[in-house]
């Protein structure tokens, strides 16, 4: 029982004051004993901001201290990892485009290459370089993430991407190697065609400076760098026998000319330039032949020539005598451009000097090609000369050639034998005034296109046709036969097929003119006007290219064309010619068998 005046649990007292209570707070939030904390400036900002501009005003205002924070501290904040790939994307220049009409040597950044010290040397070293020209790629090739041969195979296939990108023919990559205070840079070539080919150099790509100076090793490395890309480009187009490659061609010999002029520069000797010169003078032959310009087969005959002079006959047989060859295929080319008989004879000469060193015995198939070459500048000189012994030592040599020419190892090098023996045989029967040799003719054409297919070499299929087509004229000429002469007209259409006006104009113009001959004489033994007029059509046709030609041979058949046509005109009278006008469709030379309008 308690006492009165005590209170009892749960009871408050009687007396006026309140029992103290443990733990309890004052009215601003302290505990008893503590004072309460002002808030800051920074926490009067952010409560002001937030009630102010909400949760965005924060993340701005963190934004904003985070980019003055790395403003300040840049200079450490670029070398972190990920930051300094980020800067060096966002640095990039966009990738240039290579010049036109030269090789260009493109330069990449290099790995570990401070302030771009090397990449700078490299550039201003190839910039006084004769003869290619030079951009930056303003990329790192060495990837970092595989190691030893596999590191440089992928380096290679990045840098071929660059050399696509960017239309250069070769990409010079790498790093930089330290040692302590030295430095030198460990450099790649990759060439736009087979990065193989910058592998073989992989044993000595370090290329310490010297006084300043790149070492003549990375000099010769270049040299030996573009010569392969020359000679794989030029392989790639006169590989492409019996195909119009002139387009193609055009700007690959300007780039080799602009080459050259630099050759007497660091890196080049006597036996690269005269390679390349020849390669040149391959190409400008191609050229000439199918573009029918005499200055292209002139450049190079002087680029033959050249090479000739720098290329020591005791050193070199072979390839003295094969550069001698070539000589005289250029020499035979440009001779149809022009009359006389001097190329001829300066070409039978070369291949007689290319015979006494490549030998039957050393060489049988080059031996072989050479006696073909030969017998072709002899069959030309005799149409010239009107030599009838030239025409023997031409078949001769023809003769001689397949000998050793297989038709199962060498296909085409045989079938194009036995088409030149068929020009020198045909010749000789329009001489002889026989059939002997025509038939023979006739079978040495049919005997090549068995192997000269169209699907094979198109434009060469073309020319055995036309010569096809021509000794069936003259066979069906002597025998009066009809027969031959519907198969002489057969072969030039179908060569017409492949030799169009926009591809060949002066092979498409001969071919027409050997039609409207054929016709002409077909349809005097069947007494049609139709081929007449479809022959008066052709003589026409070929009349005006060969007349815009202004070569020797070209403006002897516009004579010949123009002759027939007036002959032929006056055969027809004022009656056949105005039926021939008549005729609304006649057929065209076009390789698709179209039609065109005579132009009478």
């Amino acid at each position: 029982m308690s006492k009165e005046g005590e209170a009892r649990p749960g009871e408050s007292t009687q007396s006026g004051a309140p029992p103290p209570v443990t733990g309890a707070k004052d009215p601003g939030g302290a505990p008893p004993g503590s004072e309460k904390e002002p808030p800051t400036l920074e926490k009067l900002f952010h409560h002001w901001l937030y009630q102010r501009f909400g949760i965005r005003g924060l993340v701005v205002l963190t934004l904003l201290s985070l980019t003055v924070f790395v403003w300040w501290n840049w200079d450490k904040v670029r070398t972190l990892p990920l930051v300094s790939l980020v800067v060096e994307w966002l640095s990039q220049e966009s990738l240039p485009r290579a010049p036109a009409g030269k090789f260009t040597v493109a330069v990449a950044r290099l790995e570990n290459d401070e302030d771009r010290k090397y990449e700078n040397f490299l550039w201003e070293e190839l910039d006084e370089y004769e003869g290619i020209e030079v951009i930056r790629v303003d990329r790192k090739v060495m990837p970092g993430h595989v190691v030893s041969d596999e590191r440089d195979k992928a380096g290679h296939a990045q840098a071929q991407k660059y050399l696509e990108k960017t239309g250069a023919d070769v990409l010079l990559w790498g790093t930089v190697i330290r040692l302590g205070i030295q430095s030198t840079p460990k450099l790649y070539w990759t060439a736009s065609r087979d990065w193989t080919a910058s592998r073989d150099l992989a044993h000595r790509n370090r290329y310490p400076p010297e006084n300043l100076n790149l070492p003549a090793l990375f000099w010769d490395d270049l040299v030996n760098v573009l010569g392969l890309l020359v000679l794989t480009q030029s392989a790639e187009l006169l590989d492409a026998e019996g195909h119009y490659v002139a387009d193609r061609l055009e700007p690959f010999v300007e780039k080799v000319r602009h080459l050259l002029e630099g050759s007497e520069g660091r890196g080049w000797n006597v036996e690269t330039r005269a390679s390349m010169r020849v390669i040149l003078a391959n190409s400008l032959v191609v050229l000439g032949v199918q573009s029918r310009e005499s200055r292209e087969l002139v450049e190079a005959v002087a680029a033959y020539r050249a090479a000739l002079d720098e290329m020591p006959r005791e050193r070199v047989p072979l390839d003295w005598a094969g550069t001698q060859n070539s000589l005289g295929n250029a020499l035979v080319r440009l001779s149809e451009r022009e009359g006389g008989t001097a190329r001829l004879e300066e070409a039978v000469a070369a291949y007689r000097a290319a015979l006494e060193e490549m030998t039957r015995k050393r060489a049988p198939l080059d031996w072989a090609g050479t006696q073909s070459n030969l017998g072709n500048a002899l069959v030309r000189l005799s149409e010239r000369e009107g030599s009838a012994a030239r025409l023997e030592e031409a078949v001769a040599a023809y003769q001689a050639a397949l000998e050793e020419v297989s038709r199962e190892l060498t296909p085409l090098q045989w079938a194009m034998t036995q088409n030149d023996l068929g020009i020198a045989l045909k010749t000789l029967g329009e001489r002889e005034g026989g059939v002997a040799r025509l038939e023979e003719a006739v079978a040495a054409f049919r005997a090549a296109l068995e192997e000269k297919t169209r699907e094979r070499v198109p434009l060469g299929w073309a020319m055995t046709q036309n010569n096809l087509g021509t000794a069936l004229s003259v066979l069906g000429s002597m025998e009066g036969s009809a027969a031959r002469l519907e198969e002489a007209v057969a072969a030039y259409r179908a060569a017409l097929k492949e030799r169009t006006r926009e591809r060949v104009p002066l092979d498409w113009a001969m071919t027409q003119n050997n039609l409207g001959n054929a016709l002409w004489v077909l349809g005097q033994r069947k007494q049609s006007t139709s081929m007449h007029c479809e022959a008066l059509q052709g003589l026409t046709l070929a009349w005006e290219v060969f007349s815009r030609a202004r070569t020797h041979d070209a403006m002897r058949t516009a004579q010949e064309a123009r002759s027939a046509s007036r002959l032929l005109r006056s055969q027809l009278g004022s009656q056949g010619l105005e039926g021939c006008l008549k005729v609304t469709v006649r057929r065209a030379p076009s390789g698709r068998g179209g039609d065109e309008p005579a132009g009478y």
